[in-house]
């Protein structure tokens, strides 16, 4: 049953990215005009939206746009589901 839930969040994340999308509440300040951080826990890694996760992802791993971040971002996002209270960059980081 995991994988289920694993792989519907992965596919949730892939068609978001696609899509380039992204949700924002009426009366707030959109997201991306504050500045990303490598040094974010999981859980606020997943709110934000798929443009800044790119960069979150492309900042920790030091990758240029034409690198494979759209895969890592996915990946982190599984892996974050487990440790939502550990940094994105060491989840990012373990898997070298």
């Amino acid at each position: 049953m995991p994988r289920l839930t694993r792989a519907s969040s992965v596919a949730l994340i892939t068609a978001t990215l696609l899509a380039g999308c992204s949700q924002t509440t009426p009366g707030q300040l959109a997201r991306t005009t504050e500045p990303v951080s490598p040094d974010l826990t999981c859980s606020e890694f997943e709110i934000l939206n798929p443009t800044d996760k790119v960069k979150v992802v492309n900042e920790i791993v030091k990758a240029s746009p034409g690198d494979p971040s759209l895969f890592l971002v996915m990946l982190a996002s599984v892996l974050c589901e487990r440790a939502p209270e550990k940094p994105v960059k060491e989840v990012l980081l373990r898997l070298r």
